[in-house]
């Protein structure tokens, strides 16, 4: 087991349900908490933190009422069929889930004591414009709608995260082939002395920890 200090710092990728059983709770994928068990179950893991850049929460919120809103009126061109059938007086209620929403994630992030990496209080707007400008990665994705804006946001996050916590290692764990590029590793090594290691699979992190 490593004495070093890590972070584990998760991506969209790797968190993303994608198929909801149902809108009622905010989950991730198995692979988090058979990570987080594994975490849990070691002692000399303690000092282990799992760590969430908020632009994840919101996009993995917004891929959820995405969802919801499409369900929704799925419902909606069922119902019409039977709406005015007699005596039938079944309505489809109003909510409001992305409040309904919010309140779920708040309590998921504080019962699994989930560490979320805000957004830079500090204009990254320039940075941002920088690469996109200069092609710097993560921008200009191949497949990506929005040439790959997240994740430069999600990059930009980690780098002042860790500007601020010179004595942290950091695994990001991703499963965008992008970020395996030695480029992130060389921007990484500018702002901190300690190492960053990008895995894309729970396993190995376990395995390397």
């Amino acid at each position: 087991m490593k004495k070093e200090r890590y972070s584990v710092i998760a991506d969209t990728s790797v968190l993303d349900v994608q198929n909801y059983a149902t809108f009622f709770y905010f989950k991730f994928k198995r692979e988090f908490f058979d990570l987080l068990s594994f975490i849990n179950e070691h002692n000399e893991l303690s000092h282990i933190k799992i760590l969430i850049p908020r632009i994840v929460i919101e996009e993995l919120k917004n891929h959820q009422i995405e969802a919801y809103n499409r369900c929704l009126e799925k419902l909606k061109l069922e119902f019409n069929k039977v709406e005015k059938l007699p005596d039938f007086s079944q309505k489809i209620p109003l909510i409001d889930f992305e409040k309904f929403l919010i309140d779920k994630i708040n309590n998921f992030i504080g019962k699994y004591k989930i560490s979320v990496i805000e957004i830079p209080e500090i204009d990254i707007t320039p940075k941002l414009l920088d690469r996109a400008l200069k092609k710097k990665k993560p921008f200009y994705k191949t497949g990506k709608t929005d040439s790959g804006f997240k994740d430069a946001v999600i990059w930009e996050s980690i780098l002042n995260y860790i500007s601020k916590k010179q004595d942290e290692n950091i695994i990001f764990w991703c499963k965008d082939n992008d970020f395996s590029h030695e480029f992130f590793v060389d921007e990484f090594k500018k702002v901190s002395k300690k190492s960053i290691l990008i895995y894309k699979n729970a396993a190995d992190i376990k395995a390397f920890l």
